[in-house]
């Protein structure tokens, strides 16, 4: 049994001709959550205050016709149902626009209220499942960003164990070597108070002070003081700039797209990432010191990047199995072109197949032994560049010689981006 409430959804009906909105607004009002709009122009600035489930609207309208009007809302308000109101003799643009997308459905003009109401029902079917699949999909990602973080949790462990350890390391003969420099300053003290009260003779003093220079190797805490706290600094620094890539990688996703600096970015997932890679290649960044701002979920952005990393260690790893000791080669590159931002993530690892090079962005498709992968990374790395940034994710690939992702974002306008840079103090 069908429980759903049409009324919890809101519907636009658009057209030019009043009469034609007051008919279906008195024959629909009773089962659907309706508001209406004289104009393509009017329709979007309601789209743009106001959550609308499905938007029907007449094919025949001055300055905006309904499908110039429905491509403009499947580009703002993707989410959107489309419907197109149309009579026999505008069937040609009615198809046209459900060819590219931008309607749902098309309604004759002699449809009876009865079948008008049927397909709006559909349309708000459609719209639920639409958003049921949207929420599935936030879990699916969610969870895999959250199955990446268990599977690096081991690997950061390392990497942060690595110079806590010789921090302590460092301290502790730090502390040890004081309690020899203390006695050298104590005898220096000595031998000065020897000087003025013509005590003990000084060459006794000095020749006591030169067993213990030779005894406590003066010149060696000399020069191993200063350097074991100076690898402690750099290891405490290390552990900062873990734990800050882990608060970027963890921190909660956003909804609205915000102005970021991917480099930054790129080297927080590095610094995250670097003990799946560390032992089987080397890492090379040729990072664009003016690349401009992009207009993106950052979070999203640096799990897409993650997974090709982690990829591309997979990958050498996998070609050089038989010599571990020989190390492959990853490559991030970031540049710009004239209307976007390219990332390009390329390793010499095996390649991918000509067999598989056409599934690599489905869902489920691995090649991967069991446990190492689950087919979702490139799946759901597609969807995030494509489907929520407009943008595109390519590869080339040569079997046996290595495969590079190609990311590409439209960046935002020179205006915007120097809204960005660092204002000059008043």
């Amino acid at each position: 049994m069908n429980t759903l409430n049409y009324k919890q959804f809101r519907i636009l009906l658009v057209d030019d001709e009043v009469d034609n909105l007051a008919n279906l607004l008195f024959a629909l009002e009773m089962t659907f959550d309706l508001v209406t709009a004289a104009s393509g122009a009017e329709a979007l600035d309601i789209m743009a205050r106001e959550k609308i489930a499905v938007i029907i609207t007449d094919q025949r309208m001055p300055n905006m016709t309904g499908a110039e009007l429905l491509g403009r809302v499947k580009e703002s308000f993707p989410d959107t149902v489309r419907i197109l109101i149309t009579a026999y003799a505008d069937i040609d643009a009615a198809i046209s626009a459900i060819n590219t997308g931008d309607v749902y459905r098309y309604i004759g003009k002699d449809s009876s209220i009865d079948e008008i109401e049927a397909y709006i029902k559909q349309a708000i079917e459609h719209y639920q499942v639409k958003a049921e699949n949207l929420r599935l999909y936030a879990l699916l990602a969610e969870s895999r960003k959250i199955g990446a973080i268990g599977a690096l949790a081991a690997g950061v462990a390392h990497e942060i164990n690595t110079p806590t350890h010789y921090i302590g390391e460092n301290l502790r003969f730090v502390l040890e070597s004081f309690q020899n420099v203390e006695e050298v300053l104590r005898r220096y003290e000595k031998l000065k108070k020897a000087v003025p009260l013509d005590g003990e003779p000084l060459a006794a003093l000095l020749a006591d002070l030169d067993d213990l220079h030779e005894q406590i190797e003066l010149g060696y805490l000399r020069e191993e003081i200063p350097a074991a706290l100076k690898q402690s600094l750099e290891g405490n620094q290390r552990v900062a700039d873990i734990v800050r890539a882990m608060k970027l990688f963890c921190h909660p996703g956003q909804d609205e797209m915000v102005p970021t600096n991917l480099n930054q970015g790129i080297m927080s997932t590095i610094t995250l990432s670097r003990n799946e890679w560390k032992y089987v290649a080397e890492l090379i960044t040729q990072l664009d010191p003016n690349l401009p701002p992009v207009n993106c979920l950052p979070g999203e952005i640096n799990q897409v990047i993650l997974n090709i990393i982690v990829n591309a260690a997979h990958a050498i790893g996998e070609k050089f199995a038989t010599s571990p000791e020989q190390k492959g080669e990853i490559t991030i590159q970031t540049l710009h072109n004239e209307d976007n931002v390219e990332i390009r993530i390329g390793d010499n690892g095996q390649g991918i197949p000509p067999a598989n090079q056409s599934r690599v962005f489905d869902h489920f498709f691995t090649t991967k032994e069991a446990g190492k992968g689950t087919g979702q990374g490139l799946a759901i790395a597609h969807s995030v560049i494509v489907e929520k940034h407009h943008g595109t994710l390519t590869f080339e690939t040569s079997p046996g010689q290595g495969t590079t992702f190609i990311i590409r974002l439209p960046f935002l306008p020179a205006e915007a981006s120097e809204q960005l840079l660092p204002q000059p103090l008043s």
